[in-house]
């Protein structure tokens, strides 16, 4: 293979922009399909689509700009269908933004589909773990802009003695191996909280930088400020444009 020498200016965002979202639920995730650039859901959670009807985006955005009040969704409940609905997104021209939510219940769908296949728990894990890999890398890798939704999960964090010292959360995943390496993937990871303005008024944001909290997040350009609106348009233009 002939080895080529190119430009970081030209590499730099040219694969499309991939963030991981997690947090508890109810924190309003699946809204933020309503932020993103022409965007489609892929749904693995039956009930997730109840937050995205018309009535329910107009409330919680009142007239913002860049919101859509009508987004695609594809219903994928099993593997077969996850991996159908990824290659249509790929190849369809219509969608910018693709919405995964969430890939914790896909680790849980390929869990269970891989469990009477094993006579050992451990070799159902490490295959589940295997297979969730392959496909999150097939989407890390599209040209499009990819946003993957996840349930928070608490890692207990031991100190040099052995003893646990804090709790951190993640994004989760059914199994071990997959929690500590998903990190790595991408460059992008963010937590969905609640704050409080001066008026008490409780409001959502994306954290962007853990810091000395107890949520994960990351983000690798370093273009973003500490807490963002959750709004996933402004934030790909911030990450590609300014």
């Amino acid at each position: 293979m002939a080895i080529r020498i190119q430009s970081s200016k030209k590499m730099a965002g040219a694969g499309g922009v991939k963030i991981a979202v997690h947090s508890a639920a109810g924190q309003g995730k699946t809204m933020l399909a309503a932020t993103c650039p022409k965007p489609v859901v892929i749904l693995t959670e039956k009930t997730g689509a109840d937050a995205l009807s018309e009535s329910n985006i107009r409330e919680v955005f009142k007239g913002k700009k860049g919101i859509t009040y009508d987004i695609p969704i594809i219903e994928a409940y099993t593997i077969t269908d996850i991996e159908a609905a990824i290659e249509m997104c790929r190849k369809d021209k219509r969608f910018e933004t693709i919405i995964f939510d969430s890939v914790s219940e896909m680790s849980k769908l390929k869990l269970k589909e891989e469990l009477p296949l094993h006579k050992n728990m451990m070799q159902a894990y490490g295959a589940m773990a295997n297979s969730v890999d392959d496909l999150l890398r097939e989407m890390r890798d599209d040209k499009k802009n990819w946003l993957f939704l996840f349930h928070s999960d608490e890692n207990v964090v031991y100190d040099d003695e052995g003893e646990a010292s804090s709790t951190v959360f993640v994004p989760g995943f059914e199994g071990q191996k997959m929690q500590k390496e998903f990190p790595y993937m991408l460059g992008d990871v963010y937590c969905m909280v609640s704050t409080f303005d001066d008026d008490m008024k409780e409001k959502r944001m994306l954290r962007t930088r853990q810091g000395d909290t107890a949520y994960y997040a990351k983000n690798r350009r370093g273009r973003l400020e500490e807490l963002e609106e959750p709004h996933i348009g402004r934030v790909l233009w911030k990450l590609t444009k300014k």
